[in-house]
């Protein structure tokens, strides 16, 4: 008589578990990995945004300019600026 060649299910069984066994191995480094580059890009972009920041009021664009909110805060010699209220 000839028989087929195959796998058990006991077999099938078992390698299931160790491939299951190694992914939860595995699993808890893989997601720490990922939340970490996402922590750091992140934070790239973060210094990013900081650095826009910083940037835009070392800016002399408005050299000379009043764009003080209260009018204590206007140097001399500085026009004064006439917002309107609608």
């Amino acid at each position: 008589m000839n028989r087929r060649q195959g796998f058990t299910l006991i077999e099938i069984l078992g390698v299931l578990m160790i491939v299951g066994l190694l992914a939860a191995i595995a699993a808890p480094g893989i997601v720490q990995r990922y939340i970490s580059d996402q922590t750091k890009a992140e934070d790239q972009v973060l210094a990013l945004m900081q650095q826009d920041i910083v940037r835009s009021f070392d800016s002399e664009d408005l050299a000379n300019t009043n764009i003080a909110a209260l009018s204590a805060d206007i140097p001399v010699g500085v026009p004064t600026t006439n917002f309107q209220c609608r």
